[in-house]
């Protein structure tokens, strides 16, 4: 098994070689010129980051021949455009659907101009959503996630969780008001009959768990996963690989019921003096080449649907059509509803553990 890992971890580093090469080639024509401008892009910070600016920072400046600065403090993001929408630090934000929409409510973003986003039609159908405020180009999968040395029996649906021999198993949530833990709650209501006005029989199900982590940063509950402190987990498959190539003893599974799409898009800000060089460096982003490798680096899936992947690389990532269509997505308007009546009911029902 380690000789198969292996070889499939120097094909998918032959295949990543391959692309970088490619990268070189498209910038090494433009390389002596002067720079064409300079981009600000909000990106998120860690391993995602870093992921980003091997996938898509370096090889942009070169491909494109502008400069990029990235920045990674995302408490203060929506706060400086607000205090100076006209002439914002940023001129790309990131966000999720939900950030999108209330974005857009407050007359943060500019339109991307279609007519120049020719590798939009790529995109996958359910990735389209967001345009022309927001274009996606990273997607990710929420699913189930267990400590093989704890858990002998891996589960295979969502329900899974309320049976034996499961149920009674210490779990991991991300707490509110983390989004992905939101999401996960939305999902959960579903699958026990209720919907975005009925949110009883998501509180009802999850009373009924042995819920031992609860709280909005997660890193800490993979921790104690890997450590064994924790036994299973509702959470997200690229960290799940991550923590895995570090030699913890766990899996992700995809659900029956399918898992929760999740997608990252760039917004172009409304006062942004560059916003020619932003959509051409999104547009770029979401071509082939910047989508391989970058879901190569991160597990991530990509976004643009003409995209292949290594076996290994596939395996590992939220990609191909069973999945992608497959994975469910809840509508953000109607989620924004009932948002206040699920913070304060999960501030007295559930709380922070």
């Amino acid at each position: 098994m380690r000789e198969k890992r292996h070889f499939q971890k120097c094909t998918v580093i032959v295949a990543l070689s391959i692309v970088t090469c490619l990268f070189l080639g498209m910038g090494f024509a433009s390389a002596q010129l002067p720079k064409r401008g300079t981009l600000n892009v909000c990106v998120f910070s860690g391993s995602y980051g870093e992921s980003y600016r091997k996938a898509f920072i370096e090889p942009a400046e070169k491909a494109l021949n502008i400069k990029i600065k990235a920045d990674h403090d995302w408490t203060y993001w929506v706060p400086k455009v607000m205090m100076n929408p006209d002439d914002p630090p940023f001129d790309l934000l990131i966000g999720l659907p939900f950030e999108i929409v209330k974005w857009k409510k407050l007359g943060l973003l500019a339109e991307f101009d279609m007519s120049k986003m020719t590798n939009f039609k790529d995109l996958w159908s359910v990735f389209q959503w967001g345009a022309p405020y927001g274009i996606a180009f990273a997607s990710n999968c929420e699913g189930l996630v267990y400590n093989t040395e704890r858990v002998k029996q891996a589960p295979k649906s969502i329900k899974d969780y309320w049976k034996s021999p499961w149920l009674g198993k210490r779990i991991g949530f991300p707490g509110l008001p983390n989004h992905l833990g939101v999401l996960w709650f939305h999902m959960i209501n579903k699958v026990f009959g209720g919907d975005y006005e009925n949110l009883d029989p998501g509180f009802e199900a999850l009373k009924k768990l042995n819920l031992q982590y609860v709280a909005p940063d997660f890193t800490t509950a993979y921790q104690d996963l890997s450590a064994g402190r924790l036994d299973m987990l509702f959470w997200i498959d690229d960290i799940a690989y991550q923590f895995q190539d570090k030699g913890a003893p766990i899996e992700f599974v995809y659900p029956e019921e399918g898992g929760i799409r999740i997608i990252s898009l760039h917004a172009i800000t409304k006062g942004s003096k560059n916003k020619e060089l932003a959509m051409e460096y999104v547009n770029w982003i979401i071509s082939q080449a910047p989508q391989t490798h970058w879901s190569i680096h991160q597990n991530m899936g990509t976004t643009n649907s003409k995209v292949v992947l290594p076996p290994y690389a596939a395996d590992r990532s939220f990609y191909g059509e069973e999945r992608v269509l497959k994975a469910n997505s809840f509508d953000p308007d109607e989620m924004m509803k009932t948002h206040d009546e699920l913070m304060e009911r999960w501030k007295l029902e559930i709380g922070t553990l």
